[in-house]
């Protein structure tokens, strides 16, 4: 009789340990899973923060062509965004203040030409960089055509 009740007792031992076993295994498939999960939203958030930036950044008045007070869609004046450059970095703390962490580039496509660099606060350290991209109209005052571009907002996290 005791050698049975031994045995019956090993046996829950054994299938309790197996149960426990399959319990942390569960467990920590289930931890990596949320781990992952969180890294991808993580990730979503940065490009979504990237695409609201860039609407900011199209709807800045330093920015847009106007004509006799009127707004031009889609329509950068070149000229302006070189005089941004020396306005953002005289009064950083004030465009800092909307945008943040971020890098703005505004690229000559075609005809080929230059990257201007209208803001630039890109921090020491970051684990994260986010980029957004869209075309954009340029306009040269001077020669008073368009210039096809791109504008290029990266995003720090």
């Amino acid at each position: 009789m005791k050698k049975k009740s031994q045995m019956q007792f090993g046996e829950t031992i054994a299938i309790l340990f197996i149960f426990f076993m399959l319990l942390v295994v569960g467990l920590v498939f289930y931890v990596k899973i949320k781990t992952a999960s969180v890294g991808q939203d993580i990730s979503e958030y940065k490009d979504v923060r990237a695409v609201e930036l860039s609407q900011t950044v199209a709807f800045l008045p330093e920015f847009q062509c106007t004509e006799m007070n009127v707004v031009e869609p889609s329509c950068f004046d070149k000229y302006k965004i070189l005089a941004m450059q020396k306005v953002s970095e005289a009064n950083h703390a004030y465009y800092y203040r909307d945008l943040g962490d971020i890098l703005i580039e505004v690229q000559q496509i075609y005809p080929f030409g230059e990257t201007i660099v209208p803001y630039n606060s890109t921090p020491e350290t970051f684990t994260v960089a986010s980029q957004a991209h869209i075309p954009i109209s340029l306009y040269d005052v001077e020669s008073e055509k368009y210039i096809f571009g791109v504008l290029r907002i990266t995003t720090y996290g």
